[in-house]
């Protein structure tokens, strides 16, 4: 009952303004009718919430690969609510590397899953090293943490425009997507694990369901970083969920985060971070 609760915690922004402004105008209802005090949560910053659900805290600071289909980015967790953005995309999310790569050889949406099972058949037929099709690794040379995925796409296209084949080769295909998308992600993150001394990396987003990525980060982080603990949340939180945002209120006022006014909070679908 409304007696249990210590605070009403929303979901503020980015997203759809429509299903932003039913949840918060709902919690501000409901707020104000059980007198509780409200907390407004960034959706991105509830997704990296859900690596807590169920476990003690982590030792800071941590780095953080956020990945969606509308996010990218990395960031140095220091403390609760003690973000630091370290990288983003300067175009595609990989969430939506995922979706074009799909759309391209006629899978379906959404692209992640149905590339993943794609690859999967690719490698259950072959189980190969490494595929005789090579797509570019955007920006993993350069010295910064950011990320780009639109060149991928495009070579993507004209890897399958050349190939008269393609439609017979669609799980090679999809396991190099796949493995050019993680292989940059992954390396990205454990570079900027080095390079801030981060006692733990945590995985989140929606792309975090994806197994070869969870594999690929724990492997490579035990690999190049023994001793540091990684971690990846729980597939039934991956997706958008409100567990994750209850985490996120949680932390916040145990770290003494002070609520909102309620009738200041309104949605924002492109609310920063």
């Amino acid at each position: 009952t409304e007696d249990d609760l210590d605070a009403i915690a929303v979901t503020q922004g980015p997203g759809l303004i429509a299903s932003l402004h039913i949840g918060t105008e709902t919690a501000k209802t409901l707020a104000l009718a059980w007198h509780k005090p409200l907390l407004p949560i960034h959706h991105v910053e509830a997704h990296l919430y859900a690596n807590f659900i169920g476990k003690q805290s982590f030792d800071f600071p941590t780095i953080v690969l956020t990945v969606s289909g509308g996010h990218t980015a990395l960031y140095l967790m220091r403390g609760h609510g003690q973000l630091e953005l370290v990288g983003e995309t300067i175009d595609d999310a990989a969430g939506e590397a995922f979706d074009k790569g799909a759309q391209l050889m006629n899978l379906g949406y959404p692209g992640g899953p149905l590339i993943s099972a794609e690859a999967e058949k690719w490698q259950g037929l072959k189980n190969p090293k490494y595929s005789e099709i090579k797509l570019p690794r955007p920006l993993l040379g350069k010295p910064n943490f950011d990320f780009s995925f639109s060149g991928l796409k495009t070579a993507l296209l004209y890897a399958l425009q050349k190939d008269k084949d393609w439609r017979k080769r669609i799980p090679e295909y999809s396991f190099e997507l796949q493995e050019a998308i993680v292989e940059t992600l992954v390396k990205k993150t454990i570079k900027a694990a080095e390079k801030y001394q981060v006692k733990t990396i945590l995985l989140a987003g929606g792309v975090s369901a994806n197994k070869r990525l969870r594999q690929y980060l724990i492997d490579y982080a035990n690999k190049k970083l023994p001793g540091i603990m990684v971690n990846v949340p729980e597939l039934t939180y991956t997706t958008d969920n409100a567990a994750m945002v209850g985490a996120c209120a949680y932390y916040k006022l145990k770290a003494g985060k002070k609520t909102a006014n309620s009738a200041t909070i309104k949605a924002e679908p492109n609310l920063e971070l």
